[in-house]
């Protein structure tokens, strides 16, 4: 018994030192003391570690969350968000969280963890891309936020390695957060390198965000540029194909603008039919209805925002590309999704013009100030709501 008492107490030690290490690193807040800011390469798993980040150092009041992929990022403005509710008397801090490429299972398991911050409204967005029939199987987001917590249906695991990860994962924060702890060690590690042997440390990554092609981004161009066009997100000869384009508002024009700036080509948008993002037996679809009806068990707020779409979209040129019928359909699920969950359904695809957008869904800097006060103003609308149903 007693060779099996001494046998055994490493083992105990290991355990302990292990649930200290989680209590200190996560349960007090530790690591996100000394990591405040998210790794910059690679940029979507910074994006995670920044959502995470946010999740576990929430806010004293009710806050309001907009979550979805890099039409958020991109198209929504945290500070002037949080300037139109102080002007709009709304005391609730907002926060985005965005990851890009979440799909609409990414958009579910960064709602379902972000119930724990006890938000009052939480808004998820989407735009086609947003919703591939399969769920997007492994992304950075599913990584971290998934497991035995979550019940949605398509996320299960199967298997019982995979369920017993998922139970871990659910009481064990270190195990859970592995991937944020290595890139810190990571970037760590860089920054070393970078001091004691800058001629062989890695380059620093690109900004996020659509990156033009051209290795003139963000030089020599003039000042009102950047009105539009986040810095190093425009080129010289993507600047002079935009005010090109603006003259003659050709869909050709624009076309050669986006090709030569950089991003998703016309072509890639060609690759989203109803076969890949169709609103039928769409796993992503089917979570975000699972996040609503989450959430507003949980008495949560939701809207649901079908994001703007590039009006260029409606040039007989690019209807011969795109199949406009797809856009409609994945609305339409939405809405009867929201209605059938009690959310609130709101159709922006309309809301800004062909200027305001980087390609044919990233909203630029003139999109981002107008989608921003549209955003603020809706959620006027839900607390003032909210307080007339009290």
């Amino acid at each position: 018994m007693q060779s099996t008492t001494r046998a055994l107490w490493p083992w105990v030690k290991v355990v302990l030192a292990l649930v200290a290490l989680d209590w200190a690193l996560f349960g007090l807040g530790l690591f996100f003391r000394l990591v405040p800011e998210a790794p910059r390469h690679p940029v979507t798993w910074g994006l995670v570690h920044r959502v995470v980040r946010r999740l576990a150092t929430p806010s004293d009041a009710s806050p309001v969350y907009a979550i979805g992929s890099s039409i958020v990022y991109l198209g929504v403005d945290e500070a002037q968000v949080q300037v139109e509710l102080d002007r709009r008397d709304v005391p609730s801090p907002f926060t985005a969280l965005t990851v890009f490429g979440s799909s609409g299972v990414d958009q579910a398991l960064i709602a379902h963890a972000a119930e724990h911050t006890h938000p009052w409204l939480v808004i998820l967005t989407g735009s086609v891309r947003d919703f591939p029939v399969d769920g997007q199987p492994d992304s950075p987001t599913r990584r971290v936020l998934l497991d035995a917590s979550v019940d949605l249906p398509a996320l299960r695991p199967r298997d019982v390695e995979n369920r017993l990860a998922s139970i871990v994962g659910r009481y064990w924060q270190l195990y859970r957060n592995r991937a944020l702890v290595r890139l810190a060690v990571d970037e760590w590690a860089g920054a070393i390198a970078r001091d004691v042997a800058p001629a062989w440390a890695p380059p620093p990554p690109p900004p996020p965000g659509p990156s033009p092609a051209s290795s003139d981004s963000g030089v020599s161009v003039p000042p009102e540029a950047l009105e539009w066009f986040m810095p190093n997100h425009i080129s010289r000869r993507g600047w002079a194909a935009w005010t090109h384009w603006r003259e003659t508002r050709r869909f050709l024009d624009y076309v050669q603008f986006m090709n030569l700036n950089g991003g998703a080509g016309m072509a890639s948008y060609a690759d989203d039919t109803f076969a890949t993002h169709g609103p039928e037996g769409n796993v992503s679809v089917d979570a975000l209805a699972w996040a609503e009806d989450e959430l507003r068990a949980a008495g949560v707020r939701v809207v649901v925002i079908a994001f703007p779409e590039n009006p260029i979209l409606q040039a007989p040129e690019a209807r011969a590309v795109i199949d406009p019928r797809l856009a409609d359909a994945i609305a339409a699920r939405l809405a009867s999704d929201a209605h059938a969950h009690g959310a609130r359904f709101v159709d922006l695809r309309a809301f800004l013009e062909p200027d305001d957008f980087y390609d044919l869904i990233h909203p630029n800097r003139s999109g981002a100030r107008k989608l921003s006060v549209r955003l603020a103003d809706l959620i006027a609308e839900e607390w003032h709501a909210r307080t007339a149903d009290r």
